[in-house]
């Protein structure tokens, strides 16, 4: 993943909730770029392939934020992505957003595409936190994560409501696919 602070507190609350003691989770020590997560997942992949069984089960997902990126970079990410079977957990402009879903419908939002659209992540982080008290981006983010687990499946289909082209290969829209990795993690904790 890409962040360093809100991205892992949200996965570590996912993992010990559903109890996935065969997620690995690589965090950033810093803010890092897409790139770099690709970079790491690369190194994870031959480490994992040395010490267990890779089946067509296992899968290797790169989560990252859009905020810092130009199509021309997204599209050469994406690409190389694919082409190394890892699976995409994109936010449209930062993973804030799908913390955001727990709250609403975009729509709900008056004037937060706007805002994300002019002020990136700190617009998205700002009306989370009129939402979440517990949310405090000014302190690198720590919040309350395990209690967005039990809003899972209103966080899922509020994403997948704004998520026209679900098939495509990124969000053209603001918007988080990070409902796809957690109904990933959900179906195969069943």
């Amino acid at each position: 993943m890409e962040g360093s602070e809100t991205e892992p507190q949200y996965f570590h609350a996912l993992k010990s909730e559903f109890r996935l003691g065969n997620v690995i989770l690589l965090k950033s020590k810093t803010r890092s770029s897409p790139r770099q997560v690709l970079k790491r997942l690369d190194k994870e992949k031959r480490k994992v392939r040395q010490t267990r069984e890779v089946n067509a089960e296992t899968q290797f997902w790169a989560v990252f934020d859009h905020d810092n990126l130009t199509q021309e970079s997204l599209e050469v990410i994406l690409s190389e992505a694919r082409q190394k079977g890892y699976r995409v957990a994109d936010s449209r402009p930062c993973f804030e957003l799908w913390l955001l879903m727990r709250f609403g419908k975009l729509a709900d939002f008056k004037g937060l595409e706007g805002q994300a659209l002019t002020h990136g992540c700190s617009g998205v982080a700002r009306e989370l936190e009129t939402h979440d008290k517990t949310y405090d981006s000014g302190s690198k983010g720590r919040y309350d994560a395990s209690a967005y687990i039990r809003h899972l499946q209103i966080m899922i289909e509020n994403a997948r409501a704004v998520d026209s082209q679900p098939d495509s290969v990124w969000l053209n829209q603001i918007g988080s696919r990070v409902y796809k990795l957690v109904e990933s993690i959900i179906n195969s904790s069943t």
